[in-house]
């Protein structure tokens, strides 16, 4: 996800002679800012590629595996099954009901943080992350006597709490998700929150800091590049049109591990994995690589000692590589 600015600021600090090895998935989601680097890096023939084909997240004849692969042929065949099922709705409000539905069985069976619903939209209808959030939030953490709750603009959070952070901070980046453990006071009389993650971290908040907070029931698929989930639930219905893209839908597909609920219409399911369009983007960096490889590959042929060096650092990383 690194755009034309940032790639440029990284490359333009690694000192010459550096190896550097680039691992990602051109099909998942492309930068929000302008460009494609990591894809076009690849495509321009350029630059040295191994292709890593061995499936880890899912287990072996995985229909998980086999669908994203199917998808990124273009083939609109997909296998459904115990660990890949498709159920049909015919609106936003009847998948929000299954999605309740499908949420409240597989956390009674597994813990809140190894079931996740995706969704393309973050405000747009009934089965948006918005609206999923506060239905959910409700049914799996309603409210007692004995639960406590702090207040942070709009938002109310609860001791148990499923949350995300949505900015870099504090030692915790934007996407990072956990729980609330503790809601107190402080020996000042502060209200503070406590927000546990995955990984050990912890950190203590005001409300005013809870602005960098949000509920994490349901996330958008966005958020959830770089995750992995045993559980998806996934509404892929044809009011999303603007987001029916293939790359949105195999990076939402492919953060389960061991299954994937996709409620939805097949129509819209068979305009994402058509639809590619989101792929091209007119920085050109590909066109720019090969031509300046080119220009290096002349003036070698013309004698030129010092670019004859920069082409010998190519074809040495090639070999190396």
């Amino acid at each position: 996800m690194v755009d034309m600015r940032l790639g440029y600021e990284f490359f333009s600090h690694i000192k010459k002679g550096t190896r550097l090895i680039l691992i990602g998935d051109i099909n998942q989601l492309p930068s929000v800012g302008p460009g494609n680097v990591f894809r076009e890096l690849i495509q321009c023939g350029v630059i040295p590629v191994t292709v890593l084909d061995m499936v880890f997240r899912q287990k072996e004849n995985s229909r998980i595996a086999l669908n994203a692969y199917r998808m990124l042929k273009n083939d609109v065949a997909l296998e459904y099954g115990a660990d890949f099922v498709f159920i049909p709705v015919k609106s936003a409000a009847e998948a929000a009901d299954t999605i309740e539905k499908l949420y409240l069985d597989a956390v009674t069976r597994l813990d809140t943080d190894q079931v996740q619903v995706l969704t393309p939209y973050r405000k747009k209808g009934d089965a948006s992350v918005n609206a999923l959030n506060e239905r959910l939030w409700n049914l799996v953490n309603p409210p007692a006597v004995d639960k406590r709750e702090i207040k942070s603009g709009s938002q109310v959070f609860r001791v148990g709490d499923k949350i995300i952070h949505n900015k870099n901070k504090n030692g915790i980046s934007n996407g990072d998700t956990g729980f609330i453990s503790d809601i107190y006071l402080d020996e000042d009389g502060v209200e503070l929150a406590r927000l546990d993650f995955s990984d050990g971290r912890s950190v203590e908040y005001t409300s005013d800091e809870l602005e960098m907070v949000e509920h994490a029931y349901a996330i958008t698929v966005h958020k959830s590049q770089g995750s992995e989930y045993p559980v998806i639930i996934l509404p892929w219905i044809p009011m999303f049109y603007k987001m029916l893209r293939r790359n949105i839908l195999y990076t939402a597909i492919t953060r389960a591990k061991a299954q994937v609920f996709l409620v939805g219409d097949k129509r819209a399911i068979y305009r994402a994995i058509h639809n590619t369009e989101s792929d091209k983007r007119n920085t050109m960096l590909g066109e720019r690589i090969i031509r300046e490889y080119n220009m290096l590959l002349e003036d070698r042929n013309e004698n030129n000692p010092i670019k004859a060096n920069q082409i010998e650092d190519y074809e040495q990383l090639a070999i190396n590589f």
